[in-house]
């Protein structure tokens, strides 16, 4: 129950910190945003290590090692990476960053979370890691939802154009389109 409590904790926080971004408190922007990230790492990281990986082929648990820390890569490229080096962060009136990742979805931290997150169901094959694991996906796609349709619009002046020729999550037509723009 405390898994479940901190999860929806942290969420929360992450929705304040995206509310947040409309204004101008930096510091409590960062605050938020350590608090809900660091909170869903934790969740993660010990409940894979109280959890017991039950008996699973050699080759197949290193593939399974080798996926997570793939997806889990991505996503910290996709979260924090990729955003941080755009050339759009330093302007006053925000746009949105559509190139690497977030030209194939509006939300790519969801698809590498999810992905990391079914390896790891995958690799751990129990009951109430899954249970926890599950929930913690269900909050990041109420999360990017509500960010989708209420908060981005607001944040960045062309989010309503971006949203025309990216998916929400992911479609593969993506890969075979031209940008209209």
């Amino acid at each position: 129950m405390v898994n479940y409590f901190l999860v929806l904790s942290s969420f929360l926080s992450l929705l304040i910190f995206d509310l947040l971004q409309m204004g101008k408190n930096y510091s409590l922007r960062i605050f938020f945003s350590i608090i809900g990230y660091s909170g869903i790492v934790s969740v993660i990281l010990l409940n894979c290590l109280r959890t017991q990986i039950p008996p699973i082929s050699t080759p197949l648990k290193l593939i399974l090692i080798f996926f997570t820390f793939l997806f889990y890569l991505l996503l910290i490229y996709s979260l924090f990476i990729e955003i941080n080096v755009s050339p759009y962060r330093h302007l006053h009136t925000r746009k949105v960053y559509d190139k690497g990742t977030y030209s194939i979805s509006r939300h790519p931290g969801f698809l590498w979370l999810s992905l990391l997150l079914s390896t790891l169901i995958f690799l751990y094959r129990n009951k109430d890691f899954t249970g926890i694991m599950l929930f913690i996906l269900v909050m990041d796609l109420i999360l990017v939802t509500i960010e989708d349709i209420f908060i981005f619009p607001k944040i960045f002046k062309d989010y309503n154009e971006y949203k025309k020729y990216t998916p929400f999550l992911l479609s593969f037509k993506v890969f075979y389109r031209e940008k209209s723009r």
